[in-house]
């Protein structure tokens, strides 16, 4: 999970870029890092909730079927098809 973080990185800042106007720019980076990094603590307290009353084993299938169906969602987006505005 952590190289795969680092490697959506590049793409995700190029496309963001490209899109987001300048003058939105830095408004779209601090929406994206409060959104993405108020999710790890709810992600842990939702692991540790299932892990408790689950197991570990439940618990790493639920979190393989939930990045799994976010791959699939990014991938049938128009996202991974996505053209660069011209200028």
């Amino acid at each position: 999970l952590g190289a795969m973080v680092v490697l959506l990185n590049v793409p995700v800042n190029s496309l963001r870029q490209a899109t987001v106007p300048d003058y939105l720019r830095g408004r779209a980076q601090a929406a994206n890092r409060i959104l993405v990094t108020s999710m790890y603590p709810i992600g842990a307290i939702a692991g540790s909730l299932i892990a408790a009353a689950y197991g570990a084993r439940t618990t790493f299938a639920f979190a393989s079927v939930v990045l799994l169906g976010a791959v699939i969602f990014i991938a049938r987006s128009p996202i991974p098809r996505a053209s660069l505005p011209t200028k």
